[in-house]
């Protein structure tokens, strides 16, 4: 049971991911579709779209890092309870 709660963490933290793929495709295929007027619109999406990538994948690199960590760390911890009593 206790793997299966960090694993299901780690699962969830990793589905931001494919949500930022997702997102990231469809604002591709809107600039394609649209095909922005002026220069000043394809600035200000890419901006957007850099900012939205770093905050997106900042967040999900952090979740995740703390949830593999508290993993590695139980499972030591039980690791040592189990070979030393």
């Amino acid at each position: 049971m206790f793997f299966v709660e960090h694993f299901l963490g780690i699962l969830i933290d990793t589905s931001f991911l494919g949500l930022w793929v997702l997102l990231q495709w469809i604002l591709e295929q809107a600039i394609e579709r649209f095909r922005l007027a002026g220069v000043i619109d394809a600035y200000v999406l890419t901006a957007f779209r850099i900012f939205f990538a770093v905050s997106t994948l900042a967040l999900m690199a952090i979740f995740l890092s703390v949830d593999i960590g508290v993993v590695m760390i139980r499972a030591w911890r039980k690791l040592n309870k189990e070979l030393h009593g």
